[in-house]
């Protein structure tokens, strides 16, 4: 692995860039991997609540629009009034050619196939923040989301870690497959038991103030 990122190391050094925590290792179980980097369970450094968002990052917009993406991510990170964010970069090669499938095989979101890495960006909640607390941060979220759909049109979003109130959830967790995938839940669920926030067939729900899911039609 030290060799393999030697390359990419002398890259980042040259361009002035310090790198923080680089450790290589091999541990001959998971469990001491895991204690290892997490600490002690059950949460380790991590908290249990989050406010969770992010984008995936087309190949095309680091080739072509680096600069606008990198002045997007510093915004977020300045932005004043709000907790401390963390904003993560997770690699990826979905492209068909790797992967060995074709177009329309699966219902993946078309925008993974030409993406180079998804950034997921989150707010770490304080145990005991009141509702009005997590609408604000909920709220700023879906704002930083669109900071990031400004600069990658045409993307799309990771359904397990955006906005369960995106407005575009449609286009962005599903893209053109929504219509076949309506189709196919409408099958083997006529009498819509099954419901889920900006999931296939949830516009077709209303959710009351008092908590209420109501079928719209």
């Amino acid at each position: 692995m030290k060799q393999a990122l030697a390359p990419f190391l002398l890259e980042i050094e040259s361009l002035g860039i310090e790198v923080q925590n680089y450790e290589v290792n091999s541990l001959p179980r998971f469990w001491d991997h895991y204690q290892h980097f997490t600490g002690s369970p059950p949460y380790g450094p991590y908290s249990i609540n989050y406010v969770l968002g992010g984008r995936i990052i087309p190949r095309s917009t680091v080739q072509d629009g680096a600069p606008g993406l990198t002045d997007v991510l510093e915004k977020i990170i300045k932005t004043p009034g709000f907790p401390k964010v963390t904003i993560t970069g997770i690699s990826n090669n979905f492209t068909h050619s790797r992967v060995g499938n074709k177009a329309d095989s699966t219902s993946v979101l078309p925008a993974w196939r030409d993406s180079l890495y998804f950034t997921h960006v989150d707010f770490d909640v304080a145990p005991g923040s009141s509702t009005e607390d997590l609408q604000r941060l909920q709220a700023q979220m879906n704002i930083f989301e669109g900071w990031l759909k400004e600069i990658t049109p045409g993307s799309g979003g990771y359904m397990n870690e955006g906005t369960f109130d995106n407005p575009e959830w449609k286009q962005d967790y599903f893209g053109e497959n929504y219509d076949r995938l309506m189709e196919i839940k409408s099958l083997y669920d006529p009498d819509r038991v099954l419901y889920a926030r900006a999931m296939v067939g949830s516009d077709l729900f209303t959710v009351k103030a008092d908590g209420r899911v109501c079928a719209t039609g």
